[in-house]
């Protein structure tokens, strides 16, 4: 007792005469850092530290012998290692998850402006990757009777449509504001099915430019089939549809 009152004495009189513990040296990695080069900017340019880490080592170590078994009776004890040391291997990261596929937009209450262009609501879609007949289109030989084969085009679509909902490739619009119309330039799918390549293919629209209608476009084939079968605007004009009929002529 007598000698820890002693030693608490003269703890308190060197606290009290301005002693404190010397403060620990910097580690030698701090120490390094501090003296990396600057550029004048405050930049350090330890390009070395800012490599990515190599992957982990396995890594030997000395065997515990201290360890406390838990395991429950009745299950199989795990056999202690012989050796005097064990080889830890890295822990295994697994992959990253695949991206989530994007879905597609739906777009309801669809009304049919022309060939390539739907309304819906306060947008405009456009259909990728074609280049419809204007409504006001005409068609037929040179110094022969035209026929008004954009407003074909625009009733065919129309049969195809119905008002039903679409699904089109998600793609940035612009802000919806009141009375304007915003234009949407995507490709879309009614029940599966590609609306451009249906247009291509009944003769009421043909690969935009961009595209080109050799072989590489993706309604090559289509176009090639309506040319062929001299559908649409590559053929006589279609007999009027009777008023009442069954808007499934052109599906």
């Amino acid at each position: 007792m007598v000698l820890l009152i002693a030693g608490a004495v003269a703890l308190g009189a060197g606290l009290h005469a301005g002693f404190s513990p010397p403060t620990p040296p910097l580690p030698a990695a701090n120490a390094d850092s501090g003296a990396a080069a600057d550029d004048g900017a405050g930049i350090s340019n330890d390009a070395p530290a800012r490599e990515a880490a190599e992957p982990e080592a396995p890594r030997v170590e000395p065997v515990r012998r201290n360890l406390r078994d838990v395991t429950p009776s009745g299950m199989v004890h795990v056999p202690r290692p012989q050796s005097q040391t064990v080889v830890r291997l890295p822990a295994i990261v697994p992959p990253p998850p695949p991206p989530r596929p994007v879905k597609p937009r739906r777009w309801e209450r669809t009304r049919v402006l022309s060939a390539g262009v739907v309304q819906s609501g306060g947008a405009e879609i456009r259909i990728a990757g074609i280049e419809a007949l204007p409504g006001e289109a005409q068609c037929g030989p040179a110094g022969e009777a035209q026929w008004p084969c954009g407003n074909f085009a625009r009733a065919a679509l129309r049969r195809l449509l119905r008002g039903r909902p679409i699904e089109c490739d998600p793609v940035d619009t612009p802000a919806e504001k009141a009375g304007e119309t915003r234009s949407v330039i995507t490709r879309c799918e009614i029940d599966g099915r590609d609306i451009g390549e249906w247009l291509v293919s009944r003769g009421w629209a043909r690969p935009a430019p961009a595209t080109g209608d050799d072989a590489g476009s993706p309604y090559a084939e289509a176009l090639q089939s309506a040319r062929a079968e001299r559908r649409g605007q590559w053929g006589d004009p279609p007999a009027p549809i009777p008023a009442g009929e069954a808007a499934q002529a052109d599906y």
